[in-house]
């Protein structure tokens, strides 16, 4: 019986483990993409930048196989979701930073 219980408690450690890791990263890329625009000035519509530009696009699958998971890409779909990164005619991305300032995901601006 103790070893059947010790075994659901390292799962259930492992589990939350594996979602707080998961969210410390995706945190982190948040951060990471909101510095990525101010550095690359992509803060209004004439300045927008390509994802390429930004340095933003998904990296290939040898690339993928070969390393963790890159959570940017994740990250910047959810910044176009919440209507803080806009997306222009041209498929150029640049930071709103009036709608930052408003959004929930505010803290992970600095």
């Amino acid at each position: 019986m103790l070893p059947t219980v010790t075994l659901i408690f390292i799962m259930a450690a492992l589990l939350a483990l594996a979602f707080f890791y998961s969210r410390y990263r995706m945190k982190r890329a948040l951060r990471d993409v909101i510095l990525i625009f101010r550095e690359k000035n992509a803060l209004e519509n004439v300045e927008a930048k390509t994802k390429d530009e930004l340095g933003l696009t998904p990296p290939g699958l040898l690339a993928r196989m070969m390393s963790q998971r890159d959570y940017k890409p994740y990250a910047l779909q959810l910044l176009i979701g919440a209507e803080v990164v806009q997306v222009t005619t041209e498929d150029k991305y640049y930071l709103s930073e009036k709608n930052l300032a408003s959004s929930k995901l505010q803290e992970y601006a600095n």
